[in-house]
């Protein structure tokens, strides 16, 4: 309660707004790396493969 009365309590509510960001940025970045490294991986692939003799 005394950290509420002085303002403190604020802080610590804008430091863990900060990281809940933060963590949704780097979420959003792995998505984007996951999806970027799928395209990789399928452009990598011949279009048609060859029947087998």
């Amino acid at each position: 309660m005394q950290k509420y009365e002085t303002d403190a309590f604020d802080d610590d509510t804008a430091v863990t707004e900060t990281i809940q960001a933060y963590g949704a940025r780097i979420a959003a970045l792995v998505l984007l790396f996951d999806q970027q490294a799928l395209e990789l991986e399928f452009s990598k692939r011949p279009l048609c493969q060859e029947p087998a003799a």
